[in-house]
């Protein structure tokens, strides 16, 4: 019996080692490009982010949870030798949570899987007050301008942000432009001799709607701190960047950046807010209205305005490449202001108001704004226009800029700026 019995189980494993069929799919090579912690999609407001494929065959995207396609969207793009890429874009977080996805590329027998994350959004915004605006600038002179061969004015363009919606805008008098960090907009006009307009006339005017907002930050949202990119646009604009203002290898805010650096752990959020009381408990304030100056005439003075403030803030931040800048408003009430931001990466710019704090020591103004007067006009500092084949450097556009060329002698011409409610 046993002789009979061996045989047959032999036959049965020959026969069950011998498939009636074989896998017919086919072999592909698939490499996709990884993304870096700090990419766009990460973005509790939304981002975007192009992701290339390699591969030698045809190749399909999908995304694998099926509620992940109400926040995230693929649209892949494939070239005639089967490379390509795929372009992913995540809607912003409302949420109080993070989210995460999977997006799966799939050639032949190979498989990659993407991993996607969105932090969840640590800011919110109240509406706190609405109503149309305008921004003016009129020309007044007594006499002659004859020997003015060439006036430039300049008014900047508000836009939609965080604290802000801009509807409904339109440029009265002016031509649109853009200066050369391809961001902040303006208006302009350029007048020779025989058009400067009559005294008293707007030589530039926009009007717009504005929706302004109260804008709170929840710190224990901020879960997770990320490096900023130091390759990112970001980090070589808001920390590398020598714009004659910010100074952030000054002696005195390298020594101050070192012990409250140290003292926080080495904690951004903690650090920024250390500077942020160190400025507003140390700092007077002083020489409203004379512009912004360099860090280290800021410090002998022992103060400044607000926007001088800022910038002691700023080169504070700076210093542990944490990127920080301006932010330039106007009111409708005819009063000016400069605060601060600093980035904290993955999750956006985050509000400081060190002067508030400085005038108001009882005030909370770290990752806090409310302000229904407000209106936003740039958060950069230093530009080239360029604009009648004339290129003109800028710092600090808030209210308006001008520049003439006269042929001899003297004149004598002033503008006047308005930002108020219709």
């Amino acid at each position: 019996m046993k002789k009979l019995i061996f045989p047959l189980i032999c036959a049965l494993a020959l026969f069950a080692c011998s498939p009636d069929k074989t896998d017919d799919t086919p072999k592909a090579n698939l490499s996709i490009e990884n993304l870096p912690d700090d990419n766009p999609l990460i973005y509790a407001s939304g981002g975007e982010a192009v992701v290339k494929i390699e591969c030698d065959s045809e190749w399909q995207v999908d995304i694998v949870e099926s509620d992940a396609s109400q926040w995230l969207t693929i649209t892949p793009k494939i070239s005639t030798d089967h490379n390509g890429s795929v372009t992913i874009k995540t809607a912003p977080n409302t949420t109080n949570s993070d989210r995460t996805a999977t997006i799966k590329i799939t050639a032949g027998d190979k498989e990659k899987e993407l991993k996607i994350k969105q932090l969840q959004n640590p800011f919110t915004r109240r509406e706190v007050n609405s109503r149309d605006a305008y921004t003016s600038l009129t020309i007044h002179y007594n006499g002659s301008v004859s020997n003015v061969t060439k006036l430039i004015t300049l008014l900047p363009v508000p836009e939609s942000n965080i604290y802000q919606d801009i509807t409904k805008w339109k440029a009265i008098k002016g031509n649109i432009g853009t200066a050369n960090d391809n961001q902040t907009r303006y208006i302009g006009s350029v007048f020779t001799t025989s058009t400067i307009p009559p005294s008293g006339s707007d030589v530039l005017r926009q009007e717009y709607h504005i929706t302004n907002y109260a804008v709170s930050t929840n710190f224990d949202a901020i879960t997770t701190i990320i490096k900023p990119d130091t390759d990112s646009d970001i980090y070589k604009e808001y920390v590398l960047k020598d714009d004659q203002i910010n100074d952030r290898n000054n002696a005195t805010i390298k020594a101050n950046a070192d012990r409250m650096w140290n003292e926080s752990g080495k904690n951004i959020i903690d650090y920024a807010r250390a500077c942020y009381l160190w400025v507003a408990n140390t700092l007077k304030y002083l020489n409203p209205n004379t512009g912004l100056h360099p860090v280290a005439e800021i410090l002998a003075n022992g103060g400044g305005d607000c926007g001088n403030q800022a910038t002691v803030f700023i080169s504070l931040l700076r210093n542990k490449e944490i990127p920080a800048r301006h932010v330039v408003l106007v009111r409708t009430d005819g009063s000016f202001h400069v605060r601060a931001e600093f980035y904290m990466a993955g999750y956006g710019w985050i509000p400081v108001d060190v002067n508030a704090k400085n005038m108001i020591p009882s005030g909370d103004f770290f990752g806090r704004n409310e302000d229904s007067a407000e209106v936003v006009m740039n958060r950069n500092l230093t530009y080239q226009i360029n604009i009648d084949n004339q290129k003109l450097p800028l710092v600090m556009l808030q209210n308006y800029a001008w520049w003439y060329w006269i042929s001899s002698g003297q004149t004598s011409f002033s503008l006047s700026y308005e930002t108020r409610e219709k």
